[in-house]
């Protein structure tokens, strides 16, 4: 699959991604993988070129055409912010919508417990961290809780729906799509 992917996104145009786990996997797990290898160029290429979604608005200084309005929470997955080292890029995209609101949540920078087969190989633990992440953005008052990775906001959705908490998600180019 790493190798079809490699052939996909041959060239020299930006690849935008919706994750930063995805984003994370290419930037970091492709070099490695491909070491020593005939495509260890191409790897290292694609590596350069990849983008998550807010860190190419960043980084192309493109401003969101967004009309949405009211507030959000955001939550930094794991990826976004321990592998790529990024945090500011999608509260800038935010911050760049008239009329949007960001409220920071407690514990905003805490794994919702998802994370690949963590939430099968530790349930309970998945479940509680999952909930816990519901809870304290449901208590910023903020319309919706907004993250750059799906998998994050489908853990903490479906959390919130077993235990009853109201909370809204959208991934943060949805927001932007407003």
């Amino acid at each position: 699959m790493a190798r079809r992917a490699l052939d996909a996104f041959a060239g020299d145009e930006p690849v935008v991604v919706p994750s930063g786990s995805c984003a994370a996997m290419v930037r970091h797990a492709y070099p490695e993988l491909f070491a020593g290898t005939p495509d260890e160029s191409r790897a290292v290429d694609l590596a350069d070129r990849v983008f998550e979604f807010s860190q190419y608005l960043a980084r192309e200084d493109l401003a969101p055409a967004s009309a949405a309005s009211g507030s959000v929470a955001y939550h930094d997955s794991c990826h976004m912010l321990r592998i790529l080292g990024e945090r500011e890029s999608p509260r800038r995209a935010i911050a760049g919508v008239a009329g949007l609101e960001l409220v920071e949540m407690e514990g905003r920078d805490v794994c919702c417990g998802f994370g690949g087969t963590f939430s099968v190989t530790h349930p309970e633990v998945s479940g509680k961290l999952g909930e816990d992440k519901a809870r304290n953005a449901a208590a910023t008052g903020a319309d919706e809780l907004v993250a750059c990775d799906a998998s994050c906001l489908l853990h903490i959705a479906g959390r919130a729906r077993r235990c009853g908490i109201p909370l809204r998600v959208r991934h943060l180019a949805e927001v932007l799509d407003s």
